[in-house]
């Protein structure tokens, strides 16, 4: 066993997990910024092909879980509450496959300030060898033991008990020097320290929470009978600064000291010394009354999790700190007694198989539990009935699918009163390991574009989708099985290349970090807790959201450009048969580096997409992917026709999109099918300087609308610009066009470009009017006269009519007449 003993946060811990092959990682805090963990943890755990499992106090989910949308696959969230009343507060991070594990256990929570923002205190434990150490041991006894104190759904509890017995798959041997760990579930913290049987020459104590009476820290100070003692308060530490001076003055020597950083330092310690010699007890348990002095078997007694070692040079001095007077430093007082957990408390929803169910967990700590419950999903109310019950935890069941489930559902009682949201979680999928994890899971596109190896990563996890054989479709199609057919392919999807590249397929993209306050809020089962407007000051700080597609190209060097365009290209050939799922995952990563500028020219990227288009097209349809198609279709068309616009001298360019529009005209239905929602997920980041600002769901919708409402002719006329100032296609079917001289001419000229729409009636007007019919043998005019019309008709002209309206003279006709209007003369000339 090797050990760290004031480590880096947990965040960059798994960026360089040393462990070949993790498992099962698993999470214990008290807050919990789940959006934030799914960005710095899920995404690095299941790069990495592992199972995450989060367990949480469940009255501090900050700032909440409405982001999102779907149901979670990558993860299982365990919202957990003490049954003590007290905090479930500790702090662990384990990553562990069957020979290997790395244990961390610290002091910040799972969020933006816990494991970025404040200087935080972490211990992690790497064990790699044959056997493992006496606390590894320990570690895995408690967790088997914690769902007896806690309220917990049981799966919940299996998740416990498999990352225990996973540490524990090989021997224990004791090793020299260990840490010992120290959990309270039995006997309180306090009453577990090896107190020396003189007085210490030195305690020292960083805490940023104290109880109001000090009662933690007067225990300290009677049992270890310290010579001096050095307190460090960080800003914003909360405590009595009356009944904390008047403790104090009970030591000879006291040094009260404050960082220098305006960091909020949430990290605990306690140290006492006898001559060099030092005891340095780190972890979850601040200096209070629930996380020191009571078990979890007590009255309000926290969890809480804490490592005892020995050691040689002080912790509490390696921060830079100034000597400062209480009275001068900023402290929060205690605020007001915390309030009671409420007496019904939603846990958990789960879609889960064998049989296909929805099953809602509540806690019931006072009072009945509802006979039923109501379930809110997208507008409408599903019931829920009671199926078991396990002491307190209630579970209900729904037998049928609701529909399209969100991130989380709204759970009212039998009366129809709200009682709160629940997180909904795909267990199967969550439990998923992924067999072959693509670069997606860790990085954005745009990000590993600048990598030869992360391209080429990527370029084989769409390999490997393409390999993925789609489920055949039922004989008797239902909503319900079409339903189940799409989980389906999302499933095998994700356990063959995760999220990542699942997401990049189905347009869903991740969201970005959400903004954590501080640690506060820990004195649950004290006299006080802060106040949440300090909370909410340091709300402002956020993660660092991930590169732009257009940021990203920017930063990158020429030859990573030219390399990832080459790249494209190689990718655009090699999916050319690939199946459905693949073509949308190749062809949108194409379109967002379109839109994030990767080739400056049109003339460099619209034929890219167009033949990405072509392959998009001819993919086997799939049914449960149809939005899907159709939107990403949609989007590739119109980029193509901002191309040919842009660069209207590719005849071949503007010749393939007609194509296209034709085809797209024929499966008129099957494209205004698509949803407007589903065009702006993949459309999100397209616009911009490449694709234009329009380029967005709302412009796309109603230009494709526009476009397929016109007909080819509308087209043809569109190309009429050279030869009149306007031109208009009547109800009843003739072209008019408004000419500045020789209408005769004019005339020819617009049937010989109409010539793919025989006898389209075409009107030139200029000083007059002059008629015309063409079916590619026989031209018909007709033109007014002093007495009236006349009409003549030429026949077999085999060579065509354009060359007759330049220099050369229409040949004899092959019969003239006087008629009364055009009418006649195509009622006498052309109907024959």
């Amino acid at each position: 066993m090797t050990y760290d003993l004031t480590g880096a946060p947990p965040p960059r811990i798994l960026q360089k997990l040393p462990i070949a092959d993790p498992e099962e990682i698993l999470v214990l805090t008290y807050t919990s910024d789940l959006p934030f963990f799914e960005d710095v943890c899920v995404r690095q755990a299941r790069a990495r092909g592992a199972r995450v499992t989060i367990v949480y106090d469940a009255g501090h989910v900050e700032p909440g879980f409405a982001a999102g949308g779907g149901p979670l696959t990558d993860y299982v969230p365990v919202p957990v509450q003490c049954r003590s009343g007290g905090a479930f507060h500790p702090k662990l991070l384990v990553a562990a496959s069957a020979d290997d594990a790395l244990i961390s256990i610290g002091s910040g929570n799972a969020t933006s300030a816990g494991w970025h923002h404040n200087a935080e205190l972490w211990t992690h434990l790497r064990i790699d060898g044959p056997t493992i150490p006496t606390l590894v041991e320990d570690l895995a006894a408690w967790l088997r033991r914690l769902p007896d104190r806690l309220w917990m759904e049981p799966l919940g509890v299996q998740r416990l008990h498999r990352v225990a017995d996973l540490l524990t798959t090989r021997p224990s041997r004791p090793e020299p020097d260990e840490p010992w760990l120290i959990t309270n579930d039995q006997v309180s913290i306090m009453d577990q320290l090896p107190m020396p049987d003189h007085p210490v020459d030195r305690l020292g104590v960083a805490s940023p929470f104290f109880d109001p009476p000090a009662d933690a820290l007067t225990t300290l100070i009677t049992r270890l009978r310290p010579d001096s003692l050095e307190v460090l308060l960080t800003r914003d530490a909360q405590l009595d600064s009356g009944r904390f001076e008047r403790v104090l003055d009970r030591v000879g020597t006291v040094r009260v000291a404050q960082p220098r950083t305006s960091r909020y330092h949430h990290g605990k310690a306690l140290e006492w010394w006898s001559g060099p010699a030092g005891v340095l007890v780190t972890g979850s348990a601040n200096c209070t009354r629930a996380a020191l002095l009571r078990s979890m078997d007590d009255d309000r007694g926290n969890c809480e999790l804490a490592l005892l070692q020995e050691i040689v040079e002080s912790v509490v001095d390696l921060v830079d700190a100034e000597q400062k007077d209480l009275d001068d430093l900023l402290l929060r007082e205690p605020g007001r007694e915390t309030e009671p957990n409420p007496a019904i408390r939603v846990l958990t929803a789960q879609i889960l198989t064998d049989p296909d169910r929805i099953e809602i967990t509540i806690l019931v700590t006072a009072g009945t539990a509802p006979d039923h419950l109501l379930i809110d999903v997208a507008g409408e109310t599903h019931t829920a009935i009671r199926a078991a019950n396990n002491d307190a935890i209630h579970t209900y069941r729904l037998d049928h699918s609701p529909g399209t489930l969100s991130r989380s559902v709204t759970v009212r009682d039998d009366s129809g009163a709200a009682l709160g949201a629940a997180l909904v979680t795909d267990v199967h999928s969550a439990l998923a390991r992924v067999r072959h994890p693509s670069p997606l899971e860790q990085q954005s596109l745009p990000e590993l574009l600048g990598s030869e190896e992360q391209m080429q990563a990527l370029l084989d996890a769409l390999r490997r989708l393409a390999e993925i054989v789609p489920p055949r479709p039922d004989e008797e199609e239902t909503p319900l099985s079409r339903r189940r057919r799409r989980a389906r392919v999302e499933e095998d999807i994700r356990r063959a290349v995760g999220s990542g590249l699942l997401n990049l397929a189905l347009g869903r993209d991740r969201n970005e970090a959400s903004a954590g306050g501080n640690d506060g809020g820990e004195l649950k089962g004290d006299e006080g807790e802060p106040d949440r407007k300090d909370l909410e000051q340091s709300a402002s700080k956020s993660m660092t959201p991930p590169l732009s597609a257009a940021a990203a190209f920017q930063a990158q060097t020429e030859n990573q450009r030219m390399r990832a365009r080459a790249w494209f290209r190689r990718l655009v050939e090699e999916s050319a048969e690939w199946p459905l799922g693949a073509q949308l995952a190749s062809y949108r990563s194409l379109l967002i580096a379109v839109g994030g500028g990767l080739w400056p020219y049109p003339q460099d990227w619209a034929w890219l997409v167009h033949d990405g288009l072509d392959n998009l097209w001819a993919a086997p349809e799939d049914k449960s992917l149809a939005v899907e198609h159709g939107a990403l279709a949609v989007i590739g068309l119109l980029a193509i026709r901002h191309g040919t616009l842009s660069q209207p001298d590719d005849p071949g360019l503007a010749a393939g999109f007609k194509s296209f529009l034709a085809a797209f005209r024929d499966w008129r239905d099957w494209a205004l099918d698509v949803n407007l929602e589903t065009i702006e997920r993949y459309a999100y980041q397209l616009s911009g300087h490449t694709l234009g600002p329009r380029f967005t769901a709302v412009n796309i919708r109603s230009d494709l609308e526009w476009l397929l409402a016109r007909r080819e002719i509308d087209d043809a006329l569109d190309q009429l610009d050279d030869i009149s100032d306007s031109a208009d296609f009547t109800t009843d079917g003739t072209v008019v066009v408004q000419v500045r001289k020789n209408p005769k001419r004019a005339v020819l000229l617009v049937l010989d470009r109409l010539r793919k729409f025989p006898d389209t009636h075409v009107i030139a007007h200029f000083n007059g009017e002059v008629h015309g019919w063409w079916n590619g043998r026989r031209l018909l005019l007709a033109w007014p006269t002093p007495t009236g019309w006349r009409a003549s008709v030429w026949h077999n002209l085999f060579t065509g009519i354009v060359g007759y309206a330049g220099s050369s003279p229409l040949p004899a006709a092959s019969e003239s007449a006087a008629v009364t209007d055009p009418a006649e003369a195509w009622t006498k000339f052309g109907s024959r």
